[in-house]
């Protein structure tokens, strides 16, 4: 069980009865939503700017931040108020000719879904 904290962006690995197994401090803003890819590979939303980021997360935990590999940026259009912007996060592998699609939830002001192909090459509104 993977979570994420915005306050301290920080990733927590958990058992199902809550006990801590592992952390790792994540390089980015306001970290919202985590979704697994696959193996230690998962994908991160920060909320403002609206973005989505991969991070492989090595066994374990780790003190120092981890660099994030960009998969989109900005997509929200028009761009989200403060604490009204990407919320949600899920991945559905096999959805996109890129290998998968990335679903990400705006909170409010609308609420909205986008969808972004795994490899960032587009990002459309799905559902508003």
């Amino acid at each position: 069980l993977f979570a994420v904290n915005n306050g301290d962006a920080m990733v927590f690995e958990l058992t199902l009865a809550g006990t801590l197994l592992a952390s790792w401090r994540l390089a980015v803003n306001d970290p919202e939503a985590i979704t697994w890819l696959g193996g230690r590979k998962f994908g991160i939303s920060d909320e403002n700017p609206s973005s989505v980021f991969e991070f492989e997360l090595p066994v374990g935990g780790s003190p120092k931040a981890l660099a994030p590999k960009p998969v989109a940026m900005g997509f929200v259009q028009p761009p989200a108020g403060e604490n009204k912007g990407v919320e949600g996060l899920a991945w559905v592998p096999g959805a996109a000719p890129s290998g998968g699609r990335f679903y990400a939830a705006q909170e409010q002001d609308p609420a909205q879904i986008w969808g972004l192909a795994g490899n960032g090459s587009d990002a459309c509104l799905e559902f508003d």
